[in-house]
């Protein structure tokens, strides 16, 4: 594990009320809340895939207006697009191709599904039980968005052989239950 390094900067009066009050509105420490901006910041910024921020409401909207296999295309390149950051990230950060599928599905839901990331769920969770891998969520959106997320996954995780047992895809909600090997 790489050491921790301090980092100091000076901000101003204003700036340090907003991370105070963000900080206790998430329950978290400065600490954890400089990590994740710098990150988030590297996410949007530092990687050479371009991209574009589009709210939640914004994208679902999108998906409502696309055919099935339009969906299916967008997730095949957001796909594409996630393992070009994956790729950037491996060389930069943390070799995330030689982690078990556990760790990479944490990244995922965190960074791209979870309200520390792009904010896509209110509640998003795992469960794994040896092989066997639970993922379900509730968000405000339809079932075109819960279709978007499955293909999304299914395309990304194609590579770790997995066999779907069991799926809900519905408005408001997601579930997905899969076996890999």
């Amino acid at each position: 594990m790489k050491k921790e390094k301090a980092v100091i900067t000076r901000i101003d009066g204003n700036l340090s009320k907003e991370i105070d009050r963000f900080s206790e509105e998430l329950g978290w420490s400065k600490s954890k809340l400089f990590r994740a901006a710098l990150i988030e910041y590297i996410f949007i910024y530092g990687t050479p895939v371009k991209y574009t921020i589009v709210g939640t409401a914004e994208f679902s909207y999108m998906l409502d207006l696309m055919t099935d296999s339009q969906i299916d295309e967008l997730a095949e390149i957001t796909c594409q697009s996630v393992k070009k950051f994956r790729t950037y990230f491996r060389k930069n950060f943390v070799n995330l191709d030689s982690s078990p599928l556990n760790i990479l599905l944490d990244f995922i839901l965190k960074y791209m599904f979870s309200s520390e990331g792009q904010r896509f769920f209110n509640r998003i969770k795992k469960i794994k039980n040896k092989n066997k891998i639970t993922i379900f969520g509730e968000h405000d959106h339809s079932k075109k968005f819960s279709l978007y997320i499955k293909l999304f996954l299914l395309k990304f995780l194609e590579d770790y052989k997995i066999r779907v047992i069991k799926e809900d895809i519905a408005d408001k909600k997601f579930m997905i239950e899969f076996y890999y090997k």
